[in-house]
C-alpha cells in the first residue's frame, strides 16, 4: 500500500476522468466535458504539490504522473480531431499526429534507456513543460468555443470570417466608426425633432 499515497491516488483519479471526458464530448455535453477536463488538469497540479509537501514521492508516482498527463493530452487531441463528432471546432489532423508522434518518441527513448542501463527517472524539461502547457491551453480554448457553438480564434477560417464581417460592416471592428455612426444618427433624430417642432409651432 506504500505505492498508493494520496498524490498517487489523485493521479489515478485523473486517469479515471479521461473516459468521462470522452463520453461527455461524444454525447454532446460539451460544458460538462470542459469542466471534467479542467478538473483533470487541476489534479495534475494538486498531486505534485501534495507529493512535495508530504515528502513522499515514489518511483511509481514518478512514472504514473507523466503517463497520466500524456494519456489525457493524447486522448483529448484524438477526440477533438475525429470529424464524426459533431463539434464546431476540430483540431487539425496534422497537429494530432505531431503530438502523438512526439509522445511515442519520448516513451520509446525512455524505454530503451531503461532497458539498456537500468531504471532511470527523467525530469521534464522546461521546453517540454511549455509545449504541454501550450497544447492544454489550446484545447481549453477550442472546447470553450465548442461549448458556445462559436468559431474559435485558433481556427484558420476565423480570421477570414472576421475580415469578411469587417468589410461588410466596418463599424463592427472599428469603435471610432461606430461612434461616428451613432452621432450622425443622433443628429438626424434631433434635426427631425426640431423640424417637427417648427411645423407644430
Amino acid at each position: 500500500m506504500r505505492y498508493l499515497t494520496l498524490a498517487n491516488q489523485i493521479t489515478i483519479l485523473r486517469i479515471m476522468l479521461i473516459p468521462a471526458f470522452v463520453l461527455l464530448t461524444v454525447y454532446g455535453y460539451l460544458g460538462w466535458a470542459l469542466v471534467v477536463f479542467l478538473l483533470a488538469g487541476a489534479t495534475d497540479a494538486i498531486d505534485g504539490l501534495i507529493a512535495r509537501l508530504t515528502s513522499h514521492p515514489t518511483s511509481f508516482g514518478a512514472w504514473l504522473d507523466p503517463m497520466a498527463d500524456k494519456l489525457l493530452l493524447v486522448t483529448t487531441f484524438i477526440v477533438l480531431t475525429v470529424p464524426q463528432i459533431d463539434l464546431t471546432n476540430h483540431v487539425p489532423l496534422w497537429l494530432t499526429i505531431l503530438v502523438i508522434s512526439r509522445d511515442i518518441v519520448i516513451v520509446g527513448v525512455v524505454a530503451i534507456v531503461n532497458l539498456a542501463v537500468g531504471p532511470r527517472t527523467f525530469t521534464p524539461s522546461l521546453l517540454g513543460k511549455l509545449a504541454t502547457g501550450t497544447f492544454i491551453l489550446a484545447n481549453i480554448v477550442i472546447m470553450y468555443f465548442n461549448w458556445r457553438m462559436e468559431k474559435s480564434p485558433l481556427d484558420p477560417g476565423w480570421c477570414k470570417s472576421e475580415l469578411g464581417r469587417c468589410d461588410s460592416d466596418p463599424s463592427r471592428c472599428n469603435p471610432g466608426i461606430r461612434l461616428v455612426h451613432e452621432e450622425s444618427r443622433c443628429q438626424s433624430r434631433c434635426t427631425c425633432s426640431n423640424s417637427m417642432g417648427q411645423v407644430w409651432a
